[in-house]
């Protein structure tokens, strides 16, 4: 009788658990809606939502370049029902410059990686210089006088001009933004002559004549702009990276639960919806990898950032 008591007791908690997904699913974005990663978010979670059998809602978060949304995650529980959904900066470059409550190679297990798309380097179409020799030939002739915008300090749109500033030896002044839309529209109008953006933003303005795409800073000519050289071609190698979008969840997540999840994404990113979603981002779907690999990838990027941010000497205002 004893035995069988025991025995109850045992098999009692395996017997109570509760298949993942049994409630609806949350997906953190940390920044406001309507932009990029909010868009893409929400393009993932309709079909999430119809593969989980459970609903998936957006949770838009911004502040703190990212910083409060991650927080949020790394304190939610570990059950599988709270994603955070990032470009890259809130993960491995904002920890570099600001304090956190969090680390996020310790806290965020990686889940998935999600989208990739380069920075253009462009200026205000009546901006004398036709590319980057010439940008970097008037910045040396017009000392303290010529300045870029990038869509938030902190970022890689922030970072890719200090690395141009410090291999040209020339000075290009930061104006940092809120978004893309005022950064573009002040380059637009002539308040700043330069820019660090996305193909989404960009493109548009190079169509219509008002902006010059000067380069990218993609490993290859992107499908977008295939006209356009990429800063490795210029013998820019430091400023060759794309930026990124990656789904994280807090640590201790079970693994069963993050390699699910990590299949539903690789999976939904090459639906035509979520393709054409991609497309208006001026985003590439990123390569299929398990979730192992693109935590090796973070690793790696954290580091490469965190040398980046130091050699720069960049502190927030």
């Amino acid at each position: 009788m004893m035995a069988a008591t025991a025995m109850c007791l045992i098999v009692q908690p395996v017997a109570a658990q509760t298949p993942w997904p049994s409630r609806p699913v949350r997906l953190v974005v940390p920044f406001p809606p309507g932009g990029s990663t909010d868009l893409l978010a929400r393009a993932l979670g309709e079909k999430l939502s119809k593969s989980l059998g459970q609903a998936v809602v957006i949770d838009n978060k911004p502040g703190a370049s990212g910083a409060l949304a991650a927080e949020s995650v790394v304190r939610a529980d570990p059950d599988g029902y709270t994603v955070l959904v990032t470009i890259q900066a809130s993960v491995v470059v904002v920890p570099h410059y600001t304090t956190v409550r969090y680390d996020p190679l310790r806290d965020l297990v990686s889940v998935a990686a999600l989208a990739n798309g380069p920075l253009v380097f462009a200026g205000n179409a009546a901006f004398p210089a036709r590319n980057v020799k010439e940008v970097v030939a008037y910045a040396r002739a017009h000392p303290n006088t010529v300045s870029y915008a990038s869509f938030s300090p902190g970022t890689w749109s922030h970072f890719a001009g200090l690395l141009l500033n410090r291999h040209e030896k020339i000075d290009l002044l930061h104006v940092g933004y809120k978004g893309s839309a005022p950064a573009i529209g002040d380059v637009v109008g002539g308040q700043v002559q330069l820019i660090f953006d996305g193909q989404a933003t960009v493109l548009p303005m190079v169509k219509a004549g008002k902006l010059r795409a000067y380069a990218v800073t993609s490993a290859t000519r992107t499908r977008l702009l295939p006209d356009v050289p990429t800063f490795a071609e210029l013998g820019y190698p430091e400023i060759s990276s794309d930026g990124w979008m990656g789904a994280f969840a807090p640590a201790k997540t079970p693994d069963a639960v993050v390699k699910r999840l990590n299949t539903e994404f690789v999976k939904l990113l090459n639906t035509p919806e979520v393709m054409e979603r991609l497309n208006t981002l001026g985003a590439e779907p990123a390569s299929a990898m398990d979730a192992a690999r693109f935590g090796r990838q973070v690793a790696s990027d954290y580091k490469r950032w965190g040398d980046i941010v130091r050699t720069s000497g960049y502190r927030p205002e």
